[in-house]
């Protein structure tokens, strides 16, 4: 998981979000909120 995030597979094809942040921990935690859960839902 962390190759294709970093380097990329196949190689260039990785995880934008570095593009544009700094990584100052090793983990990172997103939780919809439940309004986006429901419009997944249909």
């Amino acid at each position: 998981m962390l190759t294709r995030m970093f380097k990329g597979e196949p190689e260039g094809n990785y995880d934008r979000i570095l593009d544009f942040s700094t990584a100052k921990t090793g983990t990172l935690f997103f939780c919809p909120s439940i309004d986006m859960l429901k419009d997944f839902a249909g």
